[in-house]
């Protein structure tokens, strides 16, 4: 036991080192697992008993994906409403009136939650199905693999040394005449007027 001032630490023993073997070991468990669930998968032209297999366990994944997709979706949506009629029926019974904007937005809210309770729930079990199935852990060919590009910024010096600045540029657009800013990025019409929010 190690004591310092603040914190009380217990030092652990070493632990077993995971045997070379663990690998073909859990390779056999899921070898034995699809067998028993599809039987033994046939060979076709070109393709193995082992890719037969994997295309039998990804496709039950789908499946069963879907299943459990519109299933939570459902339940989720159900549970969604029936909060949102709690908070109006509590809002009403203080005599505060309920917007028909803010109660779209509520039931918008509420879906977009469910839908994306439901997602995680079933592409967590595509994973686990393909993980016991063939011994290895697939994504989903639905989850959502975009990211947030952060625009860059450029540095105006190096634009002005290209002559790409920013400037005032007039001329005419099909039948009008109109002045825009025109910049690296593209041309920006300088007094077309800001959409309110």
């Amino acid at each position: 036991m190690i004591k310092w001032k603040k914190f009380k630490v217990t030092k652990l023993p070493a632990q077993k080192s995971p045997s070379r073997f663990a690998g073909m070991e859990a390779s056999k468990v899921a070898e034995k697992s699809a067998r028993a669930k599809f039987g033994e998968a046939p060979e076709y032209m070109g393709m193995s008993q082992k890719s037969m297999t994997d295309l039998a366990a990804e496709s039950y994944a789908m499946k069963a994906e879907n299943k459990m997709f519109f299933r939570t979706l459902k339940k989720e949506l159900k549970a969604s409403r029936q909060r949102t009629a709690a908070g109006v029926k509590g809002l009403r019974s203080t005599n505060k009136p309920v917007s028909k904007i803010a109660l779209k937005k509520a039931k918008d809210k509420g879906a977009l939650k469910a839908l994306g309770a439901a997602e995680t729930k079933s592409q967590a079990a595509f994973t686990k199905i393909t993980q016991r199935y063939t011994d290895r852990a697939k994504a989903s060919m639905f989850k959502d693999r975009s990211i947030v590009v952060k625009p860059r910024k450029i540095n105006q010096e190096g634009l002005a040394a290209m002559g790409l600045e920013d400037r005032i540029v007039s001329g005419m657009r099909g039948k009008t005449y109109k002045t825009f800013k025109n910049t690296a990025r593209g041309d920006f019409n300088i007094f077309k007027p800001k959409k309110r929010k």
